[in-house]
Formats: C-alpha cells, structure tokens, sequence
C-alpha cells in the first residue's frame, strides 16, 4: 500500500475536520513540510521578519504521521487559522534509520491515540492473518489445479454419490 492510499483510507477512516475539509491524519514528507514564522532577525539590524523555514528541521528525509488539531493563534506562526498538523509519529527506529510506513503501524498509532488501542491489529496479529489468507489461497488452488487436470472422475464414472444438507446427517458418526 502506497503513502498516498494509506492517506486515502486514513480520511476514509478517520474522517475530516468539521470547520476545514481537511484529513484529521495524514502521513507526510517531513523535508517537504514548510511553515512560515515571524522572528527577530538581522545582523547589524534587528528587525521582526517572516521567514520561510522547514517545519521539522530536526527530522529529515523521514515519513511523519500528523494529526490536525487545534493550537489557537500563535504569534509566531504565520497564515495559521488556528488549526495546524502536528507530528504524532516519525517511521525511524530508535537508532534514527528510517522505517516503512505499513498501514497497520499507522493504523495501531492512530488507534492508540483515539483511545481504541484494543480494536487496533498488532503485527503479529496482521501477519497471522495474512498467513491463513495465503493458506487457504494455496489450498484452492490446489483442490483447483487436482480437479482441472485429474477430472472429477468419481462423477465421471457414476460412482460418485452426493448428499445434500438434509442428508448428511444420516451419514455422519
């Protein structure tokens, strides 16, 4: 699953901001996220300017998990309406190595922030999951594949008998 259909399933699930169309979770870039700040700038004047800077200059090159919430104006912050994205998660290991965004991590995170965290499929979870699915698939296609070449000979033959629902419990120990 792609960033950008995790983000689409995010807003599907979690819906958007009453008073902004906006996704209430979003996974983002963190090298593509700007914000623009007033501050005391100059080197020989000191003069209140608007600069444009990185919003997370202490993370690059890194996925975030963001949520909208509200912050009120801040002074600092520049073309704010009172809602902006704050980082709820960055995909990096405790050593700083990025990691990839998975939609059950996503999933777990946003869980546990909503207070859900029992509903929210762990790793292990999902992946025993996937594993049975896998199973049954190959299992399918086996019984497929044996019927496809071999033929229901059985049914073939005329020796082949078949009870239905209601019969069955005549034959069954």
């Amino acid at each position: 699953m792609t960033v950008d259909e995790i983000n689409i399933k995010l807003k599907q699930n979690y819906g958007t901001s009453p008073l902004k169309d906006e996704a209430i979770f979003r996974i983002v870039w963190s090298t593509r996220q700007i914000e623009y700040r007033k501050g005391i700038h100059g080197d020989f004047d000191i003069v209140e300017t608007v600069k444009q800077v990185q919003k997370y200059n202490y993370v690059l090159d890194r996925f975030i998990l963001e949520k909208l919430v509200y912050i009120g104006q801040q002074r600092e912050l520049v073309n704010v309406s009172g809602f902006s994205y704050e980082p709820v998660y960055v995909f990096q290991d405790k050593h700083g190595n990025p990691l990839p965004v998975e939609w059950w991590a996503v999933e777990y995170a946003v869980k546990s922030l909503l207070g859900q965290l029992g509903s929210a499929p762990r790793r292990n979870e999902y992946m025993d999951h996937q594993a049975q699915e896998d199973r049954v698939k190959a299992e399918e296609l086996e019984i497929y594949d044996k019927l496809s070449h071999e033929g229901s000979k059985p049914f073939e033959t005329g020796s082949a008998t078949f009870l239905d629902s209601t019969k069955r419990q005549y034959f069954e120990e």
